[in-house]
């Protein structure tokens, strides 16, 4: 139960996230909320995407990273590659990739943040680095409640549950070699 409610708590902690950074940069300003992109030239594999990216003018102003599970970081995890590389390059001008391929630049005052449901321990503190720190950002301190509509954010849940249960329900993946894999199984089974 744990891994599921962690799974459930990072889902619903990046939709809370999304409505407070649409509410914070609307798109009737000029800005477009993006999800998952990461720098150039980071492996994309393993989970190197950023959460999310706030774009004005097709420059990224901002990235976020959103870890809403309770664990405060220790020894065995780490921070995101992309963030990690993003934070140790603040001087340099760097690119952007969304996962539509889109190329973006970072503008003047650029920045990347950690959001965290919960403040890190020593240990989690030693794998941001001290000088991160003014780039972390707690859940409460966003004042979620003043930004959260929450028939909205149903409605959203109900348009993911719904098509989750249609695809557990009718899978597009592997159709095609199904009939096979019955046949294969099957002659297994005679010979055992």
């Amino acid at each position: 139960m744990p891994g599921r409610a962690i799974g459930l708590r990072g889902y619903l902690g990046e939709l809370i996230f999304q409505q407070w950074l649409e509410k914070k940069y609307p798109r009737v300003e000029g800005f477009e909320i993006i999800k998952e992109i990461i720098p150039e030239g980071i492996p994309k594999k393993g989970g190197g995407y950023l959460d999310f990216g706030v774009i004005k003018e097709n420059k990224i102003i901002q990235v976020y990273e959103v870890k809403t599970q309770d664990y405060i970081f220790g020894k065995d995890s780490g921070i995101n590659g992309a963030l990690e590389y993003i934070w140790k390059n603040k001087q340099k001008e760097l690119s952007f990739v969304d996962n539509q391929n889109h190329l973006y630049c970072t503008s003047k005052g650029f920045e990347a943040f950690l959001v965290l449901l919960v403040p890190p321990n020593e240990e989690g503190i030693k794998n941001i680095g001290e000088e991160n720190l003014k780039y972390v950002i707690l859940f409460s301190e966003l004042e979620i409640e003043r930004y959260i509509d929450i028939h909205k954010l149903k409605k959203v849940l109900d348009t993911d549950l719904e098509s989750e249960l249609n695809s557990i329900k009718n899978p597009t993946q592997g159709k095609r070699i199904k009939s096979g894999f019955f046949k294969r199984r099957d002659q297994i089974k005679d010979c055992v």
